[in-house]
């Protein structure tokens, strides 16, 4: 080493060495091949940042992340955002409408089982509420009232009209039931039309005698003639003298 090499020579008022300084100058040099000499104060100096920019820029790198599987994080455009948010809106809406109506959108599989068993059930007493209709009813009671009354008054027509099978009119045909004329009957002879008293006066069904048999039209043997015509007789006996005639088995 030389001994006036500027490295070897002690600082003169505090200055430091050329060859330091030399030094610094050889440290800004670039290696060959790469352009000019850069500034040591490039490398150093930044743009000020806020303060707030770097928590800000990690706090977007995890929500990039989680955006990622969506289609690429921050590519998710704008407008397929706000078309997410207006369909959830609209299910929130229509779910709220649904529950004001009371009714669920979509029932289960039972209930709409439920409802259309119900409603066959409904058809079918609907169905039977027709045939059990009680206008119906009476309607058809009334005609077959109506159907009774009209046989019981062609029979009581023929009846007074051609009188009994063997050819005398019925009681009624002259005003007199038949079931008065039973009752004297079955009191007077046990309802036995060849009847005879013990001491042969009274004779027949209704026991005439033959004076009184004779007033009514009456001919021969009270006992003899047929039940019909003793009815007949009697009945005209009744109208004529009420139940006179049996004082017993009249009143």
């Amino acid at each position: 080493m030389n001994a006036r090499s500027p490295a070897t020579l002690p600082a003169v008022h505090g200055k430091a060495p050329r060859a330091r300084a030399v030094d610094r100058r050889a440290e800004t040099r670039p290696p060959r091949g790469l352009g000019g000499p850069v500034r040591p104060s490039a490398q150093r100096r930044r743009a000020p940042q806020p303060c707030g920019a770097v928590h800000r820029r990690r706090a977007a790198t995890p929500q990039r992340r989680r955006e990622a599987p969506n289609g690429g994080g921050s590519s998710v455009s704008v407008a397929r955002r706000k078309l997410i948010a207006a369909a959830t809106a609209l299910g929130l809406c229509l779910s709220v409408v649904t529950q004001a109506i009371g009714a669920p959108a979509h029932p289960p599989a039972k209930q709409r089982s439920g409802a259309r068993q119900s409603g066959a059930t409904h058809a079918q007493r609907a169905e039977l509420g027709i045939l059990d209709w009680p206008g119906h009813r009476l309607q058809r009671s009334l005609e077959v009232a109506r159907r009774q009354v009209e046989r019981t008054q062609a029979s009581r027509a023929g009846e007074s009209t051609h009188g009994s099978a063997s050819g005398y009119p019925t009681p009624e045909s002259v005003g007199v039931s038949s079931a008065t004329l039973d009752a004297i009957a079955s009191c007077e002879s046990g309802g036995n039309p060849a009847a005879v008293s013990a001491d042969g006066t009274y004779r027949g069904k209704y026991q005439f005698d033959y004076g009184t048999w004779a007033s009514v039209g009456g001919s021969g043997d009270p006992a003899a003639a047929p039940e019909a015509e003793q009815d007949y007789r009697a009945a005209l006996l009744y109208v004529r003298a009420s139940s006179s005639p049996w004082p017993i088995c009249g009143s």
